[in-house]
């Protein structure tokens, strides 16, 4: 919002009843229904609606959302008494919003404030990446705002999803707020506000909210260009980088359908079917073979997810779904295992879990460098010289070196011992602990003659949680796990819309 507007003092005209005129300032980025909470308190009234040029100002959204400017006039309309139950539970429904708006703003800062560890299962997937997947350095203050807008980001698209389209925009209109206080430059570098203006207007037209017409227009511009921005002209940055589109093409299809409909009800139907052509273009390519996704997952064992974005990518292609599916687990899987491996060496020279993956994520996973990073902090700490700190180097990395080896041996010498060829056991160990472990288990299993099953074990004892704590578990809930949940789009919903826009336009 530009400064002069929040700062600015507008002059109303109040029409109250019994023919009474009111003056009253007030600045327009305060909701309609703050508005109402004044005049009540002012003037003793209690329900009633506020009318401006003819229509009913929607309390949820702001004045100057609404055309409200300086100099306006408002009548007070008292609500009669048959509507008057609909009114109390539209406030009970406002309160109720805004408690969870404020809660969900306070279980964010604790998750923004909160180290990550390496554990996936209390690790939020808000990492702040690159169009290639790498995790970009941004000032703590930006990437607290970054974090907290993705947050309520995600927040809203879990009430989507359960097609709490009015709740949701409280939610959206918070992470548009967190984002603008990030550094421009910053932003034009991510696709996530571009996302952000096309779930808004999503909501919007969900609702059937004719009244938003200017803005959604205006945001769906601005998401187009930030798009445009982030992938390149027709994705071509996106398409040299990640040699394909398909998940990031249903953006592209929400936008142009959203657009469509905009056009439409702005009675430009020319415009409006040329939008709704690219829309079917882009929905033939993108719609998912139910027959396909089904073998992929049950003959494959992929996810819903995994298969629809899989098949998108390889645009249908079953067979190269896949390969590239495949490929990918294994690059998550080697990646994963490497940066656990990375943890666990980092332990064994003292320092504490959680501190060695926040070096690990600082060093963007280069072992060396986190042993660096760790090592200044206790330079710092300590006092240490230069000359004592090259040589805590030259001995941490041969200590390094000598465990690596050290534990490479005793885990070949065990899987020799149970029976295995040396060189499997070399393999096995070198490519992952975790291989190792298998190995040995399926081995012991077989020489004790029992089954290879997990036994059971005690559930853990019942530990008591912080109220933060709780607060950070409940707002982890709505927040996804893996980085494209935002673009595994069924596409019912548009198919839906594009039906119905066609036989729109056909009239």
């Amino acid at each position: 919002m530009d400064k002069d507007l929040q700062t600015s003092v507008a002059t109303l005209e109040i029409k109250l009843p019994q023919n009474k005129s009111h003056l009253k300032e007030t600045q327009l980025d305060i909701t309609a229904y703050e508005l109402k909470t004044q005049i009540k308190k002012e003037h003793g009234i209690q329900d009633f609606d506020l009318i401006f040029k003819g229509k009913k100002l929607s309390f949820e959204k702001r004045l100057d959302e609404q055309n409200v400017k300086n100099k306006s006039r408002i009548m007070v309309l008292p609500v009669s008494s048959k509507n008057r139950k609909d009114l109390l539970e539209y406030e009970k429904e406002k309160r109720s919003a805004d408690e969870g708006v404020q809660r969900t703003h306070r279980g964010m800062q604790i998750l923004s404030e909160r180290q990550s560890t390496e554990e996936p299962s209390t690790t939020p997937f808000l990492e702040i990446t690159d169009q290639e997947g790498n995790t970009l350095q941004i000032p703590d203050r930006d990437k607290k705002a970054l974090m907290m807008a993705m947050g309520f980001n995600e927040k809203g698209r879990a009430l989507m999803k359960n097609k709490e389209y009015k709740l949701a925009i409280s939610y959206l209109e918070m992470a548009e707020n967190q984002f603008k206080q990030c550094d421009p430059t910053i932003l034009n570098a991510l696709d996530n506000l571009a996302i952000l203006q096309l779930d808004i207007v999503w909501c919007y037209q969900r609702l059937n909210e004719r009244d938003y017409l200017n803005e959604a227009e205006q945001r769906l511009q601005n998401a187009e260009k930030c798009l445009q921005k982030c992938y390149g002209i027709q994705h071509s940055r996106l398409q040299q980088i990640k040699k394909h589109t398909g998940g990031e093409d249903v953006l592209l299809l929400r936008l142009y359908l959203l657009q469509s409909c905009v056009a439409f009800h702005s009675h430009n139907k020319k415009q409006a079917s040329g939008l709704l052509d690219k829309v079917q273009d882009l929905y033939n390519q993108l719609r998912v073979d139910p027959e396909n996704l089904n073998q992929l997952t049950r003959t494959w064992n992929f996810t819903d997810r995994e298969a629809r974005l899989g098949l998108r990518a390889c645009r249908g292609n079953i067979n190269e779904a896949v390969w590239y599916l495949t490929l990918r687990k294994e690059k998550e899987s080697e990646w994963w295992r490497r940066h656990l491996q990375d943890v666990n060496t980092l332990v064994e020279f003292g320092y504490s879990r959680e501190d060695a993956a926040i070096a690990l994520r600082y060093a963007n996973g280069d072992l060396d460098e986190a042993f660096r990073i760790l090592l200044d902090r206790a330079v710092g700490e300590m006092g240490v010289t230069d000359s004592s700190l090259r040589l805590i180097e030259d001995l941490t990395q041969r200590k390094m070196r000598e465990s690596e080896k050290r534990r490479h041996l005793q885990d070949v010498n065990r899987l020799v011992e149970m029976g295995h060829i040396r060189e499997d056991a070399a393999v096995a160990s070198c490519y992952a602990d975790e291989a190792s472990r298998i190995l040995l288990d399926h081995k012991e299993g077989q020489i004790s003659g029992t089954t290879n099953e997990m036994t059971e074990e005690p559930d853990p004892p019942s530990v008591s949680m912080s109220p933060d704590e709780e607060l950070a578990n409940e707002i982890l809930k709505d927040i996804p796990r893996h980085v494209e949940d935002y673009m595994d789009l069924t596409l019912e919903e548009e198919q839906e819309l594009m039906i119905s826009l066609l036989s729109e336009l056909d009239k």
